[in-house]
């Protein structure tokens, strides 16, 4: 399946194969901001500004679970195991158990407020970014700094497959690939004449 959000406050279905839509679920009040598919297939994760982080069954369209609500540019994420939620907006970023709906944890920092927040693909960490460019990779069990970039004025984020690079698209019109282990920017592409051409800088 395939899941497409809408201005018009809508996460819709559709089916990967025929192109049908299968469901819409329950309208919410505004734009929905991020959907994601729980690693089973069988739930969907949704944001939205003024509603609760919502985990809905994908079979029925029912609601599941709720995870607080954020009011300005929410987003939220599953882990790869399915265990917990990350929600994040206005400055706060929390760590949910997917089950119960409990809060394990509020991950905030004054550096990095959470404006968008990632699961490491090992589970053992998540990756912060403000947008103002402070980054933070930060211990999930003991919500301990691990490290810190510095990347301009980043837009969004995405892990490599084993977790050793994330791929950083930046408001500026560059795409940032940085090494999590060391902190260091490895390749920076810079786009040019409304994005025909590519400038590489690397090192």
């Amino acid at each position: 399946s395939i899941v497409v959000t809408t201005g018009a406050g809508e996460a819709i279905q559709f089916s990967a194969v025929t192109g049908k839509r299968t469901r819409t679920l329950d309208k919410m009040t505004c734009s929905v901001y991020s959907v994601a598919f729980a690693p089973d297939g069988k739930a969907i994760l949704t944001a939205s500004e003024h509603s609760p982080v919502t985990l809905w069954d994908v079979k029925s369209g029912k609601v599941l679970r709720t995870f607080g609500d954020l009011y300005v540019n929410p987003g939220a994420e599953i882990s790869a195991d399915g265990n917990s939620v990350l929600t994040f907006g206005q400055g706060i970023t929390s760590l949910w158990e997917t089950r119960s709906g409990k809060c394990l944890r509020e991950l905030n920092d004054g550096s990095a407020r959470g404006a968008v927040a990632r699961f490491h693909p090992g589970g053992q960490s998540i990756f912060l970014f403000d947008h103002v460019g402070k980054g933070q990779l930060v211990d999930l069990k003991r919500g301990r700094v691990l490290r810190k970039f510095d990347m301009g004025w980043p837009h969004c984020a995405q892990f490599t497959a084993e977790g050793k690079f994330i791929v950083i698209g930046s408001r500026e019109g560059t795409v940032q690939l940085w090494d999590v282990r060391t902190g260091r920017m490895m390749v920076r592409l810079i786009h040019l004449n409304q994005g025909r051409d590519w400038l590489v800088v690397t090192g």
